[in-house]
């Protein structure tokens, strides 16, 4: 590990301590009423080792970088990141948690089947059938593991990337 660049390292270490995070918030029970606390905790994780990372190479290479090297160099950490903490999401939801996302879609169903069509604002007419195959189809696509992994890798990286810009720009103006 003492070869690896400080890219490596940081994105390693700081995908540990998400998963950590996630886990522990996990086994404590804090996950099942307020889920964006693991999303959060790895944006966290990701902000952090493009930070760190910026850090590290800037001391060591103040002088001769431009800008564009520094994003870079940034980006490349938010990336391993990223796609580390998507594998272990998609591994998290199909194999330590496979009942969250089918628990999630039966009460997004029972929601959907306590809904008067009639309060509903629509230019066409929803019958109860229609709205609960909707929200089925809908729930379904959204709450699985697969597509859950890849939109979050997408989301992390385009949070990445504008966290990496401004980053970037703070650790070259005072450094």
């Amino acid at each position: 590990m003492a070869n690896l660049q400080p890219f490596i390292k940081f994105a390693l270490l700081f995908s540990l301590v998400g998963i950590v995070t996630k886990l522990f918030l996990w086994q404590k029970g804090l996950l099942l009423d307020n889920p964006e606390y693991a999303g959060m905790g790895y944006l966290l994780s990701i902000m952090m080792a493009c930070f760190f990372s910026l850090h590290a190479i800037r001391r060591s290479h103040s002088v001769n970088s431009k800008y564009i090297n520094d994003y870079k160099y940034g980006m490349k950490s938010v990336a391993i990141t990223a796609l580390i903490v998507s594998v272990f999401t998609y591994g998290f939801y199909e194999y330590i948690d496979p009942e969250y996302f089918p628990n999630r879609i039966s009460t997004i169903i029972e929601k959907a089947e306590a809904v008067d069509p009639l309060t509903i604002k629509s230019p066409i007419d929803l019958t109860k059938e229609d709205i609960i195959k909707n929200q089925t189809r809908n729930a379904k696509f959204m709450y699985n593991s697969a597509n859950h992994s890849v939109i979050s890798l997408f989301l992390f990286l385009l949070l990445g990337a504008i966290y990496s810009t401004f980053v970037t720009w703070l650790v070259r103006k005072f450094t």
